[in-house]
């Protein structure tokens, strides 16, 4: 993989993002529409150790539950050509995505500044770089394995998209995933609250039946 950290090293040099603000990647968090905005209120003291430990990780990159991770993608390895651009300055809920190019290459955004305010405990922000990494790197390789279609339906795209990032989250949910109870009272409260955001947000009742069947 490749890391671009131009915008975070302008940004620390500097104390702003003056000279970057035309940066390319301002136009493509959000498709369509330019969005920036100037980090605040997080300790630039943890943004460098979190800038350092993530650099750190990536480039020694081992993702959280190897095993399984290593049943999922099999030999498939991390290409070289997987940018991860490392930044400050994306708009809020934005954290960490994947993005595609023109080529429909995919690549990972990091915003370092949001991760910071996460937590002010460095072991617990060190665990959550670590799960931020392994879930936008597993997004990268599921891609190459199963690209997206343009000509998709609505329903073959949901579940496309709920593989995708059903995968993703499951491993980086935990650091031993796989000793998860998922059949608790509260996961199953969480499994009916799921169903429901899916049905009111992104299905009609016919669509949610046919694909339940």
């Amino acid at each position: 993989m490749i890391i671009k950290s131009e915008i975070i090293d302008e940004y620390l040099k500097t104390g702003n993002l003056i000279n970057v603000a035309d940066h390319w990647i301002y136009h493509h968090i959000v498709p369509g529409e330019y969005r920036l905005e100037e980090p605040r209120d997080f300790s630039l003291k943890t943004f460098n150790w979190l800038y350092k430990k993530t650099r750190e990780k990536l480039i020694n990159f081992t993702p959280l539950n190897l095993e399984l991770w290593d049943r999922i993608f099999g030999p498939i390895q991390i290409p070289n050509h997987i940018l991860i651009y490392l930044i400050v300055g994306a708009p809020k809920g934005y954290e960490a995505i994947v993005r595609e190019d023109s080529s429909g290459n995919r690549y990972i955004i990091i915003d370092l500044a949001q991760i910071c305010n996460y937590s002010t405990d460095m072991n617990q922000l060190d665990f959550i770089i670590f799960d931020f990494i392994t879930h936008e790197v597993a997004h990268a390789l599921i891609s190459l394995k199963y690209p997206y279609s343009n000509h998709l339906s609505k329903s073959q795209l949901l579940n496309q998209l709920t593989f995708d990032e059903g995968i993703a989250h499951f491993l980086s949910y935990r650091e031993y995933v796989l000793e998860v109870d998922w059949h608790t009272d509260e996961m199953k409260k969480r499994k009916a609250a799921a169903y429901q955001h899916l049905k009111a947000n992104f299905l009609t009742p016919p669509s949610f039946h046919s694909i339940q069947q």
